[in-house]
């Protein structure tokens, strides 16, 4: 009997256990959590977020990537982009740079990236589109999962300020939205 119980026991732990190797599920997108063991490893992550360029504009895509030394895969990631002031709202959308990234979370499905398929990954890359109108500064949110078994996770890696470039600057006599000048 008592192995019995330990085999259901086995089958039942196993379930949730297993790694999501097609991506974060939606339930994810609020904590940034995946769905795994609670193992999320503390202290400097040994992963970074680079991004080109320091501000963002309404219409120009920002590009980056994420990387780590190579000892350090990247099996799983999830990606979003937040206001510093509102830091509970995604911003923008996502766009995959490759197959082995898609779209999750937001209601149209686009404000966050994560991975598709459970390949190691050394460098990601991402392209992001600002909102159409200018906003707030906004911050990279990331979680890498480096194992499915044992689960070993990174929680809340964040990148450098981005500036929202929504700077009202006089012109003589008329108002100009100039959003990333600065005199």
């Amino acid at each position: 009997m008592s192995n019995y119980i330990g085999f259901i026991s086995l089958v039942l732990l196993s379930t949730h256990v297993t790694g999501l190797p097609d991506g974060a599920p939606s339930s994810a997108c609020s904590d940034m959590v995946p769905g795994h063991l609670p193992t999320s490893v503390k202290g400097e992550p040994p992963y970074q977020i680079n991004v080109e360029g320091a501000s963002y504009q309404p219409g120009t895509p920002l590009t980056g990537s994420i990387t780590s030394p190579s000892e350090h895969v990247i099996l799983g990631v999830l990606l979003e982009a937040r206001y510093v002031t509102h830091p509970s709202q995604l911003v923008g959308e996502f766009t995959p740079t490759s197959e082995d990234f898609k779209t999750v979370c937001g209601d149209n499905h686009k404000s966050a990236m994560t991975h598709a398929n459970p390949n190691k990954k050394n460098n990601v890359t991402f392209s992001w589109n600002p909102p159409s109108t200018p906003g707030e500064d906004i911050i990279f949110r990331l979680t890498v999962v480096e194992s499915w078994f044992p689960s070993k996770y990174w929680l809340n890696i964040t990148s450098q300020r981005i500036n929202g470039c929504s700077k009202k600057l006089k012109f003589k006599s008329h108002d100009t939205e100039d959003p990333c000048s600065v005199f």
